[in-house]
């Protein structure tokens, strides 16, 4: 026992100092590795910059030498010399001595390795150093997929100073990158003036280790193929330049191959020579490089180990001391623990009258004491005590089967809300990009069934665009009905509270709907029973959709009779104010066992109505939950033969100091007459509009519409281009009035094309244009910078109004042709 009390009391010594000193360690590591990976984030990013300086002005200097009006001459003498006489006639050599001398000092006092004069076709008619690439074209020649040749054209096309990656180049057997500027004469193309890069003033940057300590260094590597090839000079490797190739997706010093790869960030790896480091890493997307800023874990963690040394050393210091002084108190505490022991052993064994002798009133004594006492109480309990385990015991098996029951009844339950929620996810997505495949063929479809219906003039071709126009419009309905089931399932339905009128809702519905019943020779007639209040707080755009949804079944579903739409007032004691709308039809009637499945998805009545009447079975549905969400409810009264009614009810809201209005047949038909007024197309007469769409069909249509309305239209076929023409417009003082923009284009697309505008302040009215119709898609738009949005298919009359709305009058100008990527120079 004395062992026994001694290792105890070594433990409670040692146990607390190793917790205490592992916990040091590694707030210690942490620290010291937080700090170090700053540091080189910091490094790494200084880099980073004076890369990008150095890259900016020499940009810029390459830039300003093109603006030169001696460049432009020097290209003309020399390209007519090199296709007229040849590089060694006496003309070339002349124009080489009065110029050369110029471009010569220009090269060396900035650094560049060769300079280079190129004609607008391509040809290089002069070179600093008269490589194996003099003379050759860009456009057809060997070096025809070079960076050099690439970053030509892109000065050609763009008319602006750009850069090419960093690459091995032949002629000059060597990784190289290039720096291109348009050359122009009096608004003309003459040519581009390119230079090429100096690898040692820019591997230059890379070579301080300030920060970096004895082991750190800061590394370049090009992507070669599937190489990642360091570029610069090596710290640890004075001949590992362009020789280190690094096998990307291999696990040798993963960092030179994610930044290679144009990804950033930080960790722990192995380098090129297989040593542990701390390493940041960064992509400089202008060059297609990679940089890494690494150091030696050794070096970072060296303060480490000497605190690891020292508490090891005060451990085992304490460890003794704990080691002696446990030695001493166990033995003045074993020989009554031992005797108290002893008796206990005896009691367990069933020998229920041992008892301890007490020799002290200590701590020990009165532990014997206590010992004594309960012997005594547990003698007399040990009977019962038996019975109740036994009893526990059972209890606590039944719970554990309980218990193991439930457990896997959660599991189940939880796996079936991931599923659930997988499903409901994969739904949503599915029904999104259906909508937008379906909404953009259906742009045209529907959009030109309208112009030939305004261009045709015999009946039967009229009925048979008609027909292709119904159909069109059905397939929207049925997407819009789809969507809306989405959305009420996955709880996303938006149902606003704002201030309305039901009468002139009523009446906005009568008005559409006869359209319908009176191609079946069906009158609709409306009746407003009693006073109604003047507005009411609800949602005009949901509530009128019920209203259309369940007249239009009942238009259907009647051959004979007519239609009527009773509009009312519940106002009983103790309840809210409602509003019921009873739509009351002399249809074919619903038996009473097939009333209960009116409401069901994709469900109707009775199997035989989808063949004789078609449909989805979805608007039922959708009215109902619309109308409870609205407050109220549908139910349904029928009788077979004779016709149904349907009845509606919505909340109203408050009601305090709300006119009760006493003739609402008359305000209902005031107000179709104001919005009859209202409906006349707007004339868009001198408005230039930009239309940014990618779709030939859409393109023709929508510009016919615009151009039909009075505008002039411009057509870009992707956001590239309408970026550019929108900014030049505005820069020459002849800005557009309103941009329509696609937002699925290629190149680059409509969120990305108005956000650069709004970037660069761009401030005038831009108009989404989109075949997603989800709620989260109209913010989307806003959130990139649209001021409004609407959805394919195109509603002319919509369309034209929206534009009218934004669109401010500005000087008219001449239509301009459809401008793509290839013509956009020339337009220029």
């Amino acid at each position: 026992m004395s062992a026994r009390l001694a290792c105890w009391f070594l433990l409670l010594a040692v146990v607390p100092l190793s917790v205490f000193g592992y916990l040091v360690y590694r707030d210690s590591v942490t620290t010291m590795e937080h700090e170090a990976m700053n540091s080189l984030v910091v490094v790494a990013n200084g880099k980073a910059r004076q890369i990008d300086n150095y890259l900016r002005e020499r940009q810029s200097d390459v830039a300003t030498l093109a603006r030169t009006p001696i460049i432009a001459t020097a290209i003309e003498d020399f390209e007519a010399a090199f296709t007229n006489t040849g590089t060694d006639s006496p003309e070339y050599v002349a124009i080489e001595e009065s110029i050369g001398p110029y471009l010569t000092y220009w090269q060396e006092s900035l650094g560049y390795t060769d300079v280079f004069l190129i004609s607008a076709d391509g040809d290089i008619v002069w070179t600093a150093k008269r490589e194996g690439d003099f003379g050759t074209n860009l456009d057809t020649g060997g070096h025809r997929d070079s960076e050099l040749a690439r970053v030509v054209d892109g000065a050609r096309t763009l008319l602006c100073a750009d850069i090419s990656y960093f690459e091995y180049y032949p002629p000059s057997d060597a990784q190289a990158a290039f720096l291109a500027a348009p050359v122009m004469k009096n608004g003309h193309l003459v040519g581009v003036l390119a230079s090429q890069i100096s690898n040692d003033r820019l591997f230059d940057l890379m070579q301080g280790h300030a920060g970096l300590g004895e082991t750190g260094e800061t590394l370049v590597a090009v992507n070669s193929g599937n190489h990642a090839v360091l570029a610069s000079p090596l710290r640890h490797d004075s001949e590992g330049a362009f020789r280190k190739r690094i096998l990307i997706g291999s696990t040798d010093f993963t960092p030179v191959q994610k930044a290679v790869l144009g990804l950033r960030g930080s960790g722990m790896a192995l380098d090129y020579r297989g040593e542990r480091v701390l390493a940041t890493w960064r992509y400089v997307p202008a060059m297609g490089l990679g940089m890494v800023v690494k150091v030696d874990t050794d070096e970072v963690f060296a303060p480490i180990e000497k605190l690891k040394s020292r508490i090891l050393t005060a451990g085992f210091v304490l460890m003794l001391g704990a080691l002696v002084a446990g030695t001493f108190a166990s033995r003045s505490l074993a020989v009554p623990v031992i005797q108290l022991a002893k008796a206990t052993r005896k009691f367990a064994a069933g020998e229920l009258n041992t008892r301890v002798a007490v020799g002290s009133q200590d701590e020990i004594g009165q532990l014997a004491s206590s010992f004594n006492t309960m012997a005594s109480h547990l003698e007399q309990a040990i009977g019962q005590r038996d019975t109740e385990i036994n009893e526990r015991r059972q209890a606590e098996t039944d719970l554990n089967d309980h218990v193991i029951a439930l457990e896997s009844a959660n599991k189940a339950l939880e796996q079936l809300n991931i599923s659930t929620e997988a499903a409901n996810q994969a739904k949503s997505e599915f029904l999104a990009n259906m909508s937008h495949e379906i909404r953009t063929p259906m742009t045209a479809i529907l959009g030109f069934t309208d112009l030939l219906l305004d261009n045709l003039d015999k009946a039967e071709n009229i009925d048979a665009v008609r027909t292709v126009k119904d159909n069109g419009n059905y397939l929207i309905n049925l997407i819009n009905d789809i969507l809306d089931l989405s959305k009420i399932e996955a709880g996303k339905i938006d149902v606003e509270r704002i201030e309305c009128s039901a009468h002139e809702i009523v009446a906005d519905v009568a008005s559409l709907m006869r359209v319908r019943s009176a191609a079946k020779g069906l009158p609709l007639g409306v009746r407003f029973d009693g006073p109604l209040p003047q507005t009411i707080q609800s949602d005009p755009t949901r509530l009128r959709q019920v209203l259309i949804n369940v007249v239009g079944n009942a238009i259907k579903f009647t051959e004979t009779g007519s239609i009527r739409i009773v509009t009312r007032m519940l106002n009983e004691a103790g309840e809210e104010p409602r509003l019921q709308f009873d739509v009351i039809d002399t249809g074919i009637g619903i038996p009473d066992g097939a009333i209960e499945k009116l409401f069901l998805e994709f469900t109707q009545a009775d199997n035989s109505t989808t063949r004789k009447f078609g449909g989805t079975g979805l608007g039922l549905t959708i009215s109902k939950r619309l109308a409870e969400a609205l407050g109220g409810e549908i139910s349904v009264s029928s009788s077979v033969g004779k016709g149904s009614t349907f009845s509606i009810t919505v909340a109203t809201g408050p009601l305090n100091d709300v006119r009760l209005i006493h003739d609402a047949v008359g305000a209902a038909a005031e107000t179709a007459d104001v919005k009859s007024v209202d409906n006349s197309e707007s004339s868009l007469t001198d408005y230039r509009i930009l239309l940014a769409e990618d779709g030939p069909d859409n393109q023709r249509l929508i510009g016919y519409v615009l151009k039909k309305a009075g505008a002039a239209v411009t057509l870009a076929d992707n956001g590239q281009v309408g970026f550019d023409l929108a900014t030049i417009a505005e820069s020459e003082g002849r800005p557009f009035d309103v941009v329509l923009m696609d937002m699925q284009m290629p190149v680059l697309d409509g969120y990305s094309a108005t956000r650069r505008l709004r970037e660069k302040g761009y401030t005038r009215p831009v108009i989404a244009l989109t075949a997603h119709a989800m709620s989260s898609d109209r913010q989307k738009c806003l959130d990139a910078g649209c001021n409004d949005y609407t959805t394919k298919p195109i509603d002319r009359r919509k369309l034209i109004a929206l534009v009218a709305s934004y669109g401010g009058r500005t000087e008219a100008a001449a239509e301009t042709p459809v401008v793509d990527q290839a013509t956009f120079t020339e337009l220029v």
